[in-house]
């Protein structure tokens, strides 16, 4: 027997590890017969041998003995052989149809489970959940062909405890519940009193836990105590982890139960009689009540909540005192303070013993009381809000008046001139030209005192003659030029405004315009009137902003011989805006950009041109000429040497300037005869030959 502390603290319990060996031939009823004790935190390691022989595909139940209690774990190995292929292998712990322990298993080969403690746990609630000896686990275990089943190496371990306590009055409780929170999951379960039985248990995981009625074991322990008692709760958890005892709930029944008697304000008003002081709306009101527990045991917690009627809304809660226990036939005295804000005339005020405690009596008699304090509200200081309207006109008729109370309350209008306007609602008709002055006023209620009243006086103006605007046409202007001044006048001589009603093609500041680009640009000129004139109808008036000019610099162009490179030209607008280039003789000569290229001898014309902007418009056209003239052909022909008659025929060599080829001819057949380069000598005598160059489509002929 050997062990180490679980868990810690105070309910540190002693690991047991029991060994038995058990003979491995086959049990027709197979029991493990184990220790009728039980303890908890406890560990059982168990080597023992259940040999199943399945002839065939079949199954077989057997019974393990364990120790009674719940299960934070479960451990067990099956030895498989005798085989001849593999095989689908299940447990069903309990015997009750389902399968906790199942998979394929091949031969000679060892298979183990752990997870099966939720299983066991289960059949022991099955049977009461007892805690003390043992009970037999039936375990039905099937195989899908022949062969040898050996089940050994039983593990398992009970779990730790955790004990709590709650303070109770000793009642005969019809429902007592628990509310607790566990930190991680697993099994739980509660013996109430910690005697030894478990009086609920469940799956729990680590959220708020609400037991079921706890009463009869409750009772039982409170079975032949007097007063408040400490009753000890104890939780075994599955594995080992916290408890957090949340919060309780009980309900009893008795024939004499609590009550509460003499509301009053501490200070001199009782519930019977006429209220001694005055209380103003705002003041802290000292409120008192008497709680009595006529019963015959100690009351435990009690609350005395207080509450003030507010119209609209019900009982408002104002505030609640305690007392930790009142024993039989005890009295106390509970107070508050109530913030009287909000609150006036005569205010129902009540107390309720017990309303938010833990334990429930469900036999109140006489646990409200009940009070009226009288509460003298505050008069508030008000003011009036009124804008003076300003001048209006005889014209307009009527208008509609506007003030505001700070008190958020009507105001009402009075005309104090009514020969010159009337009012009726917040509505002044007026009747006459004059100074019209009206009074606004606010008459204050329970809660604001009468505002000072305020008055506002404005003229009414009576009809003014019209005027009008004389602005003359404005002359067309051209982009570029400065800004210049307008000019208008009124038949009135009341001064002149003026507008741009084309914002992106002028400005206007004052009676100055700024031109932005081409375009129309429109100006209205106004006079809004005053105290003797109506507005004067407004004047437009439009002027064309136009472009500027803009010429052409381009020089003339030198004559060129045909054969020359490509060359540039170059050309220059007043606007500095870039020139354009294009022939006008594209069989003559062609324009890429500002690059003339020659195609043949004859008269190229360039066309220069700048297409304008928002700003200028397209210059002028210029356009200039050249001449391209063909290159010269000159032939080179040295002089010939004499020959003596009979010599063999020779050649000749000359050369044109452009290249050509040159052509010879005898101008003496009877002498010499020429055949291209070849001279032959035909007699003596003078043999002339001319070389001669006809030229082509870009060479002259050349001189003989």
């Amino acid at each position: 027997l050997t062990g180490t502390t679980n868990p810690a603290a105070s309910t540190q319990k002693l690991n047991c590890h029991i060994t038995e060996q058990v003979e491995t031939s086959p049990y027709t009823t197979a029991r493990l017969n184990l220790p009728e004790t039980f303890a908890n935190g406890r560990t059982y390691n168990v080597q023992f041998g259940r040999m199943l022989n399945f002839s065939t595909t079949g199954s077989q139940t057997v019974s393990l003995r364990i120790p009674a209690g719940m299960y934070s774990s479960v451990g067990l190995d099956a030895l498989v052989s005798g085989l001849v292929a593999n095989a689908t292998f299940t447990v069903d712990v309990g015997n009750d149809g389902s399968n906790e322990w199942s998979g394929t298993v091949g031969n000679k080969s060892t298979n183990t489970s752990s997870e099966l403690a939720t299983a066991f746990t289960a059949y022991w609630r099955a049977q009461g959940s007892p805690t003390t000896g043992t009970i037999d686990v039936p375990l039905k275990v099937s195989l899908s062909g022949a062969g040898l089943v050996l089940l050994t190496n039983l593990q398992v371990q009970t779990p730790g405890s955790r004990v709590r306590y709650v303070q109770l009055p000793v009642q005969t409780y019809s429902t007592f519940n628990l509310d607790f929170t566990l930190g991680g999951t697993g099994a739980v379960a509660l013996d109430v009193g910690d005697n030894g039985s478990i009086d609920w248990s469940a799956d729990a995981n680590s959220v708020r836990q609400l037991t079921g009625n706890l009463a009869a074991a409750l009772n039982a322990y409170l079975a032949g105590k007097s007063g408040l008692v400490n009753v000890p709760l104890r939780f075994y958890v599955s594995p080992d982890r916290s408890v957090t005892l949340n919060d309780y709930k009980g309900q009893y029944s008795q024939s004499s139960a609590l009550s509460a008697t003499g509301l009053q304000v501490s200070s001199g008003a009782q519930a019977a009689g006429a209220q001694a002081i005055t209380i103003r709306e705002g003041d802290s009101v000292p409120l008192q009540a008497t709680i009595r527990n006529s019963s015959g045991a100690d009351s435990g917690l009690l609350t005395a909540a207080f509450f003030a009627y507010a119209p609209g809304w019900g009982d408002w809660y104002i505030g609640s005192d305690f007392v930790e226990n009142l024993p039989t036939n005890g009295s106390a005295q509970l107070n508050i303070n109530w913030d009287t804000t909000g609150f006036s005339g005569d205010v129902p005020v009540k107390v309720v013993v017990n309303p938010y405690g833990r334990l429930n009596e469900s036999n109140y008699q006489d646990n409200v009381n009940q009070l009226i304090v009288a509460i003298t509200p505050i008069i508030k200081e008000q003011t009036i809000s009124f804008t003076n309207p300003g001048s209006q006109r005889l014209s307009d008729t009527s208008i509609v008046l506007s003030a505001t109370a700070s008190s958020g309350l009507t105001v009402s209008f009075a005309s104090l001139t009514t020969a010159i306007c009337t009012v009726s609602g917040n509505k002044v008709t007026f009747v006459t030209a004059g100074i019209c002055t009206i009074r606004a006023s606010q008459g204050g209620d329970n809660q604001y005192k009468i505002a000072p009243d305020v008055e506002q006086s404005f003229f009414v103006i009576p009809e003014a003659p019209d005027q009008f605007i004389k602005f003359d046409q404005l002359a067309n202007k051209t982009i570029g030029d400065p800004p210049f001044d307008l000019s208008a006048i009124t038949t009135s001589g009341l001064p002149v405004s003026f507008t741009s009603l084309t914002i992106a093609v002028c400005t206007v500041t004052g009676d100055k315009v700024t031109l932005l680009r081409a375009g129309k640009c429109q100006i209205q000129a106004t006079q809004n009137g005053n105290t003797e004139y109506n507005p004067a109808p407004p004047v437009n008036q439009d002027f064309t902003v136009l472009k500027r000019a803009q010429t052409i610099t381009f020089t003339d162009l030198l004559a060129k011989t045909m054969g020359d490179s490509p060359f540039t030209v170059t050309a220059t607008a007043s606007s500095d805006l870039a020139v354009s280039f294009s022939s006008l003789t594209p069989t003559i000569c062609t324009v890429d950009g500002a690059v003339v290229t020659l195609l043949q001898t004859g008269v190229c014309t360039i066309r220069a041109e700048q297409s304008g902007n928002d700003t200028y418009n397209p210059a002028p056209l210029v356009e200039r000429s050249f001449a391209i003239q063909p290159p010269n052909n000159v032939i080179q022909f040295g002089p010939l040497s004499d020959k003596m008659l009979g010599a063999p025929p020779f050649l000749i060599t000359a050369t044109a300037s452009s290249g050509l080829q040159v052509l010879f001819t005898s101008l003496t057949t009877e002498v010499c005869t020429v055949s291209g380069e070849l001279v032959t000598l035909q007699t003596d005598g003078l043999c002339t030959i001319r070389a001669s160059q006809p030229g082509n489509d870009v060479y002259p002929a050349a001189d003989p």
